[in-house]
């Protein structure tokens, strides 16, 4: 095996060779690092090359080529959910339509019930008969029908206002 001083001087014949062809010879460009290396390598008796670097990069290059990949597909799926979920959302001018229906709604329920209570008024002597009962049960449904539209009302007057 050769010694540090001999490996040194070895070196120094090849890089005067290389040298003696110009810096732009095919051999000086494909050298280009290598010497250097070479020199690490004898001072700190270490193996690297620059084929180990160039391998270690490509590796590292394909997967972050592999990453960058995956990535698109996460950002194009993000960028098709982000349509999706907008083509669901209503626009203001839609919003206050449905509020203006709702709230007619709201006002026509609530003109029935009162014509119910009256019905419920006029059958207020009888109250096991079927009149009554259904008078009352009518009431009811619609007063609950004109609650929950207000509330759908109140959550629209509320999110148009933001």
């Amino acid at each position: 095996m050769a010694t540090k001083n001999q490996e040194m001087e070895a070196l120094k014949k090849i890089k005067e060779i290389v040298a003696d062809l110009g810096k732009d010879s095919y051999l000086a460009i494909a050298f280009e690092g290598c010497f250097e290396d070479a020199e690490d390598n004898i001072g700190n008796d270490f193996g690297c090359s620059m084929k180990q670097r160039f391998e270690s990069a490509q590796k590292e290059a394909d997967h972050f080529r592999e990453l960058a990949g995956k990535l698109t597909d996460e950002r194009d799926a993000a960028v098709n959910e982000v349509k999706t979920l907008k083509s669901q959302v209503l626009d203001l001018k839609d919003a206050i339509s449905i509020h203006d229906l709702l709230q007619n709604e709201v006002a026509s329920l609530k003109l029935e019930a009162e014509d119910e209570a009256l019905v419920i008024v006029e059958f207020a002597e009888m109250p096991e008969s079927d009149g009554f009962k259904q008078a009352v049960q009518k009431h009811r449904e619609l007063m609950r029908k004109a609650e929950y539209y207000q509330g759908i009302v109140n959550r629209v007057s509320k999110a148009a206002s933001r």
